[in-house]
């Protein structure tokens, strides 16, 4: 009976996580909330390594975004997928996902982190071909550079 009972949480837990991620990649933020209020977990990765973040990120969900970045962990903006070794602000760069970029980066996500391509979102947005995203993370990332170099001189 204990390895049934077992059994039976760690499969409930599965499917509470696969829940947030598919509340996230549908644009479901009534479900995100309420699974959220439930105490599970908004750092859930699916079997590819990503987050609600990456998904929310990748198919324009800018209200999921919004409130993974205000309630979940902040370690969750620069968690890289397991594949391509990228984040959500590299998910939002290649999909040409403007508002998300600036949501993302506004909410801290590291600039400078290259995938396993080594390319970093302002290069994937070149590669995309979105000039106005490019130039956009281009200014952001010296910005970024600046501050910490700022911080590291005091």
């Amino acid at each position: 009976p204990i390895a049934g009972t077992t059994n039976y949480i760690s499969n409930l837990l599965e499917k509470t996580s696969d829940g947030i991620i598919r509340a996230a990649r549908n644009g479901d933020l009534k479900m995100l909330k309420e699974l959220h209020g439930q105490g599970f977990s908004l750092l859930s990765i699916d079997a590819t390594g990503q987050t609600a973040l990456h998904h929310g990120a990748r198919f324009g969900h800018k209200d999921i975004v919004k409130y993974l970045i205000a309630c979940a962990p902040s370690s969750i903006l620069n968690m890289a997928d397991n594949d391509k070794g990228q984040t959500a602000l590299h998910k939002a760069a290649v999909t040409k996902r403007r508002s998300i970029c600036c949501m993302l980066v506004a909410g801290g996500a590291a600039l400078n982190m290259t995938d396993r391509q080594g390319k970093t979102a302002y290069q994937l947005a070149v590669q995309a071909d979105d000039p106005d995203l490019a130039a956009y993370l281009e200014s952001q990332e010296s910005f970024q550079l600046t501050g910490e170099d700022v911080e590291t001189v005091v």
